[in-house]
C-alpha cells in the first residue's frame, strides 16, 4: 500500500472506524439533529486545520475537508428537505396506532426525531411504545409489538405542513416479534 493510499484509508474510511458494516460518522450522524451534526463537522474542520502543522499535516488538512464535505451534504440535505416538505402535499404519514406527531418549531420536531434515533443506535430498534414514551403518552401492550429496525433510521423524516408546524413522517411500522422472542421488549 503506498503512502498516499495510506492516508486516504484513513482520512476517508478508517477501517477502526468501521463496526458491523456501520461507518461511525453515519451513527454519529443519525444520533443527532442535523444542526447538531453541522456543528459537530464544523468543531472537527476547526480542530484539524488548527492542528496541522503541528500533528498530521497534509493528513489532517484532508480530514478538514473530508468534514467540510459531510457538513456542505448535511446543509444541502436539510434545505433540500425544508423545501420539498414545504411543497410537497399529501405525504403519509403511517403510524400503527394512529399517532402523528406535530411541533410548532422544527428544532422541536429534530430534537424528537434524534431522541428516536438514539433509542434505535441503542437498541437496534424502537417500538411505538418508545416513541410513545419520549412524548409521555399512555401507551398499550400492542405498541409495544410494532416499531422499526435500525435499518429503518433513514426513513425518518419532517415535513413542513400547510397549517405552518412540523410533522415527523415514519416508514410504516411492523412488527417487532423476533426481539419479542429474544426477550429484549
Amino acid at each position: 500500500m503506498s503512502n498516499k493510499e495510506k492516508i486516504s484509508d484513513n482520512v476517508n474510511h478508517p477501517k477502526h472506524y468501521t463496526q458491523n458494516g456501520i461507518e461511525c460518522i453515519k451513527a454519529i450522524e443519525a444520533s443527532m439533529s442535523p444542526e447538531g451534526f453541522q456543528d459537530y463537522c464544523k468543531g472537527n474542520i476547526i480542530k484539524y486545520i488548527w492542528r496541522w502543522r503541528d500533528k498530521n499535516k497534509i493528513e489532517d488538512l484532508n480530514k478538514a475537508k473530508v468534514y467540510l464535505g459531510w457538513l456542505i451534504e448535511s446543509a444541502e440535505k436539510s434545505e433540500k428537505s425544508i423545501k420539498k416538505n414545504s411543497d410537497t402535499e399529501g405525504d403519509s404519514l403511517y403510524f400503527h396506532s394512529g399517532l402523528s406527531l406535530v411541533f410548532d418549531t422544527y428544532k422541536e420536531a429534530q430534537n424528537v426525531l434524534a431522541m428516536i434515533k438514539n433509542v434505535m443506535i441503542a437498541y437496534g430498534y424502537v417500538s411505538v411504545a418508545d416513541v410513545e414514551d419520549i412524548m409521555n403518552i399512555a401507551n398499550n401492550w400492542t405498541s409495544y409489538k410494532f416499531g422499526w429496525y435500525l435499518n429503518d433510521i433513514f426513513k425518518f423524516g419532517i415535513k413542513f405542513t400547510n397549517d405552518n408546524k412540523y410533522m415527523i413522517l415514519f416508514p410504516k411500522d411492523m412488527p417487532l416479534d423476533e426481539f419479542k422472542k429474544e426477550g429484549k421488549k
